[in-house]
């Protein structure tokens, strides 16, 4: 018998009705085992109860802080989904707050607030008891947690008085009040203060009343090789020194 020959066969084989009883692949509870396990359900009306596990949808739970409404806030919405909307079940909320801050729709399963809610108010409710109602052990009223802190005042550093650059800044602004050459209107006027330890005395036109024509920089050339340039800007050169 050929391959060809041998897979004809066994498809007109498959094509034949069988007549094979369906208790070969599908077999029914014997009736001893039956009675077993109807007497461990307990029966109503002469009906074996099963109970079945109920599933809970949660929608996002959303507070406001200080809210000013006159309604009662709405927080969410809890939903069996055994619920067929012909009122057979009720919706019940327990723990700390249910009832009198917040409140449940029996038949709904919505969910207001009362009153206006405060964070920092730990005794109106429990967080905790309000996502898992099976967790209340007891009633227990919390108090509110204020850190121990100690508390340092804040002292503002003070500057020691300089008398110098006090009277200087005063002195500065007094002529330049009375100044009749002063534009009409405010401006800002920038000075510059070197103080008396310097070695360098006053650079600022400022400090001195006199012009350029009667100022002496040949003082520039005892400060070093450095300021060479600058004194023969300001001083005139050698040349100029020893005509």
């Amino acid at each position: 018998m050929t391959i060809h020959q041998f897979l004809l066969l066994f498809l007109f084989w498959v094509c034949l009705p069988h007549f094979c009883s369906p208790e070969i692949m599908f077999r029914r509870t014997p009736v001893p085992q039956q009675r077993i396990l109807s007497s461990r359900v307990p029966r109503s009306d002469g009906k074996i109860l099963h109970r079945q596990k109920r599933g809970w949808m949660w929608n996002q739970f959303f507070l406001l802080e200080e809210y000013t409404g006159s309604d009662y806030q709405y927080v969410g919405k809890l939903h069996s989904d055994q619920d067929k909307g012909d009122g057979s079940l009720k919706y019940i909320l327990s723990g700390d707050g249910a009832g009198t801050l917040f409140i449940i729709d029996e038949k709904t399963g919505d969910i207001h607030a009362t009153r206006r809610i405060d964070r920092e108010d730990t005794q109106a409710f429990d967080i905790g008891t309000l996502r898992n109602p099976a967790a209340i052990e007891e009633k227990k009223l919390r108090r509110d947690i204020i850190p121990e802190t100690l508390f340092i005042p804040r002292r503002t550093p003070t500057a020691p008085d300089n008398t110098d650059v006090r009277d200087f800044i005063n002195e500065r602004l007094k002529e330049h009040d009375l100044d009749p050459t002063a534009p009409p209107y405010d401006s800002l006027a920038t000075y510059a203060y070197e103080g008396n330890d310097s070695i360098a005395e006053s650079l600022s036109s400022l400090e001195s009343g006199t012009t350029e024509g009667d100022q002496n920089y040949d003082y520039l050339r005892e400060w070093g090789p450095r300021f060479n340039k600058l004194a023969e800007m300001y001083g005139g050169g050698e040349s100029d020194k020893d005509s």
